[in-house]
């Protein structure tokens, strides 16, 4: 597929993504021993090596929460009882009655407490700002109220300056790149997910989200994760207006920009060495360590230690930023769909589907059997919309189709399945990967959750956090694979034909470089810019005796009907 470059920066197209299949009956089966266990933790995280903390945790104190409704309700009940801090980090925060509520909780809670309360919030700027009523807008009531103890942070790009920024619809302008983080904490409690603060995010719009109770250390991680970001981005003010912090003096796009990311970067990595050097650093032998606590033998030194204080899962942070030279998330994404040993099994979520080739030569090389899900055309929430936006789901189709043609050319698509999630009424924004070794007792579940869409724009532009969670006990493992197979419920299996479908024939502005290009015009054009050894058709009625063909070009006649299809080319996106 040749796509116009701007075009498709406007829209995060260039963006890629896991998606996975489905597995019919397959649950989490116990057999075999400590030794398989370690076997596999060698394999699945050969080599990976990060300054990323590791948390061991009591899986007790984690729920794997369903759907919209509980992760809303979770959020009014946490921002109720908050009694030290409110930490909410998101793309962006909605404008409606439920986005209201929740504000409104949070402003009692501060007004009623006995002692104050910190509240950090960290949205995007461009997407924050858009409107009259924004999030900005929403949040203002309690800046005003409690100036001193509220942080309202807008991460602005230093990518978006120049001509860029005044000719970039505001519609489009957080397409340049963001802070992507969905991070939301309450005193010691923190809730992960994919998911946005608005209102199809609390009813309608499928995501995932787990809750980390009773987790005072991972909480501060998180907590000055998003202070430190906030350094370096704009601070809202009683009067709507918004400025940088005093200690930090660049401007995200009228100062240089290679000076606003080497100080960022310099925050970032400051901050990386701060937890580097506090806590225990991951590497694959904490994982043997966790595996070893489910065994029947065990050793007398820190395996024994983690058993007698129940913690059977561990947790580590991955941070992606890019532009930032952080790339912790890609490495081990990387690393764990690469080196997935047999029998394992390997999900993969996304709602736009667009994986880097990285990620998708690991799932095509790799030796598990992989399953991913993607969102329909018609569950996405650009599907409908009007202008240009509402190609999004069809180009996303288009390059599902590309990846399935590969995955029949090389005879693969036993090994690796797609599976379109679509339930009506309902859009699809869940992202994630789960991974298990399904005939070892002892072997924990590995699963990744948080922003990271797996694609180019989460891997090379977007500031994102997810975590790794590696868990032997047995309630959450199934807490895990009851969340994984309740996704397929809504899914339907991706066959050639899907593609068939008249409603998923690309918008003018996308062009499928494989396919037959159509034409009916009344006079042909002198020439026609596309790639050697393609078909091209042409229909009854155009004169082409005048007409240069490229070299290599079949030049055959379609007499059955006439299509009227604009002729892309890579320059310019389309050519009439």
């Amino acid at each position: 597929m040749i796509i116009n470059r701007k075009i498709a920066m406007s829209f995060g197209i260039i963006c890629s993504m896991k998606s996975i299949s489905k597995f019919a009956g397959v649950r989490y089966f116990a057999a075999t021993t400590t030794n398989h266990g370690t076997s596999w933790s060698q394999k699945w995280f050969k080599n990976v090596q990060l300054k990323s903390p590791v948390f061991y945790c009591d899986a007790n104190d984690i729920e794997v929460m369903k759907d919209p409704h509980e992760f809303y309700n979770s959020l009014k009940e946490l921002s109720s009882n908050a009694k030290e801090r409110i930490t909410l980090a998101s793309l962006y925060l909605g404008n409606g009655k439920l986005e209201k509520d929740l504000v409104d909780i949070i402003y009692k809670t501060m007004d009623n407490a006995s002692q104050p309360i910190k509240c950090n919030v960290l949205l995007e700027y461009t997407r924050g700002s858009r409107g009259s009523n924004n999030s900005r807008t929403m949040l203002l009531p309690i800046v005003n109220k409690f100036t001193k103890d509220t942080n309202v942070a807008l991460f602005h790009t230093p990518n978006l300056r120049g001509l860029l920024r005044k000719i970039v619809p505001e519609r489009f302008n957080e397409t340049i790149n963001v802070s992507h983080l969905k991070v939301y904490l309450f005193d010691d409690t923190l809730i992960i997910s994919g998911a946005n603060l608005s209102n199809d995010y609390f009813t309608n719009r499928q995501d995932r989200y787990i809750m980390f109770k009773n987790n005072k250390q991972l909480c501060d991680y998180f907590d000055d994760l998003v202070q430190t970001i906030s350094q370096f981005s704009f601070q809202l003010t009683p009067h709507d207006t918004v400025k940088m912090k005093d200690n930090f003096p660049f401007h995200p796009y009228k100062s240089r920009k290679k000076d606003f990311n080497k100080a960022a970067e310099r925050l970032l990595k400051d901050f990386i060495l701060k937890y580097s050097t506090r806590r225990e650093i991951f590497d694959g032998n904490c994982v043997e360590r966790l595996t070893c606590t489910a065994g029947t033998e065990l050793p007398k030194d820190q395996h024994s230690t983690l058993k007698k204080n129940n913690k059977d899962t561990l947790i580590f942070p991955l941070l992606q930023m890019k532009t930032m030279g952080i790339d912790q998330d890609e490495e081990v994404t990387s690393n764990i769909i690469s080196f997935a040993p047999p029998p394992s099994q390997l999900v993969l979520a996304t709602a736009y589907f667009n994986l880097t080739d990285r990620y998708w030569d690991a799932v095509c090389e790799n030796d598990s059997e992989n399953r991913l899900i993607m969102a329909h055309p018609k569950a996405m929430g650009f599907y409908k919309a009007p202008g240009m936006a509402g190609g999004i789901p069809n180009a996303y189709s288009l390059i599902a189709l590309r990846r399935y043609r590969q995955l029949q050319n090389n005879r693969q698509t036993d090994k690796t399945k797609f599976y379109e999630f679509h339930h009506p009424g309902w859009t699809f924004h869940g992202k994630g990967l789960w991974g298990i070794l399904s005939d070892v007792k002892n072997a924990p579940i590995v699963t990744l959750i948080g922003s990271p869409n797996f694609g180019k724009r989460s891997v090379y532009r977007d500031m994102e956090a997810q975590v790794a969670i590696v868990t032997v006990n047995k309630q959450l493992k199934e807490d895990l694979i009851e969340e994984r197979d309740s996704f397929f419920e809504n899914t339907t299996l991706v066959s050639r034909q899907t593609f068939n479908d008249k409603e998923r024939a690309p918008s003018w502005w996308v062009w499928d470089k494989d396919a037959p290009i159509q034409l009916s015009l009344t006079q042909a054009p002198k020439q026609l810019p596309i790639q050697n050894n393609a078909t091209l058709h042409i229909s009854a009625g155009v004169q082409i005796k005048n007409y240069t063909v490229p070299r290599n070009i079949r030049v055959e006649v379609d007499v059955s009907k006439k299509i009227l299809f604009w002729v892309k080319i890579p320059c310019f996106g389309w050519y009439v």
